[in-house]
This record gives C-alpha cells, sequence and structure tokens, in this order.
C-alpha cells in the first residue's frame, strides 16, 4: 500500500515542452489549449486538487479546457507523440482546485495523477493509469490495459477492459463488466463486481464486504480472499462451476449441487455446482474468509 503514500508526495513538474506557460494571472484563468497527436501518443497529466475529466474522440489531436484558480498556471506542450499538462503553484484545499476537460485520440495511452483530485475516464481503449490520493476515480469503458489506484476515493469501472488492476483502501470499489485478468485489493472498502464473465481475476480485502454476481468464464480462474469480511456469491449462470471454499453455505433452489467433497485436513472444501454428477467443472472458484462467513445464492 505504499503507492498510495508516494500520490502524496508527487512533485509538480516545471515547465513542459515546447507549448510552456498559457496563463499566469492573479484572476481565474479559463484555459482553452490543442496540439495535435498521433493515435498511439502519450498524454500525462498532473492536477493535485480538483477535477480532471478525459475523453476519447476519434480525432488525431488533443484539446484542452479548464478553469485555473488565481495564483495558479497552466503548463502543456509536447509533440505528435505525447502531450503533458500540469498545474503549478501551491495547491491545498478546495481554494486552488483545478478543473481540466481533456479530448483524446481513444485509442492513445493516457496517465493521470492527483491528490484531492476527482478523476473520470470516458470512452477510452488504449492504456488507461489513474492514480489520486483521496480523489473519487470513474471509468466508463474499455480500455486495453487499466490500472488505478486511490487511498480513500471511492472507485468505479463500467465496462470490460482487457486487463485491470484496482487498488482502494477506505473506498468503496464497484465493477461492472467483464475482463481477461483482473486484480482488485481493498483494506476495508467494499468490492461489489457484477455482470461478467470474469476469466482469471484475484479479489483481495481484509475486511471489505465482497458480493460478486456475475457469471465466470468457461476456464475462469478467480480466487477471493479476506480476512475478516463477509463474501457473497449470486453466480447468474447454469454452467457448472467448481467452488472451493473454507466454509460455505449454499442456498437457494435455482443451484444444482452434484456433489460435496470434503477437503483434505486443511484444505478447503470442493462444492461443484450446476454440474451433473460426474461432470467435472472447468471453471473454478476458491473462496477464503478467515473470520467473515461465505454464501452461495441462486439468482
Amino acid at each position: 500500500m505504499r503507492t498510495f503514500f508516494v500520490l502524496a508526495a508527487l512533485a509538480l513538474p516545471g515547465a513542459i515542452g515546447a507549448g510552456g506557460e498559457l496563463g499566469a494571472q492573479r484572476a481565474p484563468t479559463t484555459v482553452r489549449a490543442g496540439w495535435p497527436l498521433s493515435p498511439n501518443g502519450a498524454v500525462k497529466i498532473h492536477n493535485l486538487v480538483g477535477r480532471v475529466r478525459v475523453i476519447g474522440w476519434e480525432r488525431d489531436s488533443i484539446s484542452v479546457e479548464g478553469t485555473i484558480p488565481a495564483g495558479l498556471r497552466f503548463y502543456g506542450g509536447g509533440g505528435l507523440s505525447g502531450v503533458k499538462l500540469a498545474i503549478e503553484g501551491e495547491q491545498h484545499g478546495p481554494s486552488s482546485a483545478a478543473v481540466l476537460i481533456v479530448r483524446v485520440p481513444a485509442t492513445s495511452k493516457v496517465a493521470v495523477r492527483g491528490a484531492q483530485t476527482e478523476i473520470e475516464a470516458e470512452g477510452l481503449t488504449g492504456p488507461v493509469d489513474l492514480a489520486t490520493v483521496s480523489g473519487r476515480l470513474h471509468v466508463t469503458g474499455s480500455p486495453s490495459d487499466l490500472l488505478v489506484e486511490t487511498m480513500d476515493g471511492d472507485l468505479t469501472v463500467i465496462g470490460s477492459p482487457g486487463t485491470m488492476r484496482a487498488r482502494t483502501a477506505s473506498g468503496a470499489f464497484v465493477w461492472e463488466g467483464s475482463a481477461r485478468e483482473a486484480t482488485i485489493t481493498t483494506v476495508d472498502g467494499p468490492v461489489r463486481i457484477t455482470r461478467g464473465p470474469l476469466e482469471r481475476a484475484r479479489i483481495e480485502t481484509v475486511s471489505g464486504r465482497v458480493l460478486l454476481d456475475l457469471s465466470l468464464h468457461p476456464r475462469g480462474d478467480v480466487l477471493v480472499e479476506t480476512h475478516g469480511g463477509d463474501i457473497e456469491l449470486v453466480l447468474g449462470v447454469a454452467e457448472p462451476v467448481r467452488l472451493s471454499a473454507d466454509a460455505a453455505r449454499v442456498s437457494g433452489s435455482g443451484i444444482a449441487v452434484s456433489e460435496r467433497v470434503a477437503g483434505r485436513p486443511g484444505e478447503p472444501r470442493v462444492i461443484d455446482l450446476y454440474a451433473r454428477r460426474g461432470v467435472v467443472p472447468t471453471a473454478h472458484l476458491t473462496v477464503r474468509s478467515f473470520k467473515g462467513q461465505v454464501v452461495v445464492r441462486a439468482p
């Protein structure tokens, strides 16, 4: 979890690239700027306090609109392969909140860094890397690779990235979608994942409650592990699933249990769900909760 605290110590960059200083006035400033950018170019944005919204579009260019409080400056510049944007000056508290709305090629590589910053991304299909300390993160769309981190803020993903790594401490994590591979980590923040199908996923929390209301990929391999949180599973398809759990309570007439196999001492119990006797499920779901309860329900 040290990465969360590194974010708080980020230093804003100095003057960046060819664009130079675009505005430095004592009164609040409205920013409007733009540069050409290749479809696979890189975009890096730094704003420690305020809001950043990044929108993917079909143009080979980047457009910036925003509002900068008095005493702060907006820097930006670069070339076809990459553009960097930053707010420079002392940012402490709401009075120094800057707002940036940035439109970029949908396939570009996007990285945003903040502290007390709300970050939104939508319509992006390239790699996306978003990190803030106490702000909310919200992603709509299906980036090829998604990395999202926040310490105290809530984290929401609506879409199906190719791969995803998500971290939050006390904030809630909500995801509606699917992925080939995903790693989700919280401390005491609750986790809610719906829709699917999940193929390979690892979900870890210390005391947060976990709810999975989804389908698994036929070759799915999913691990859910928590120390003290409850785990609720609502498996919404009748595809065979092999459940390995330290202790699980199966409820609901819609669940077909072909057999229950007691594990060896120290190993989890294995339950085959939605499977005829003798059929070995290919999807595997492993659940561990040392203090919480595990419940499997019919949809």
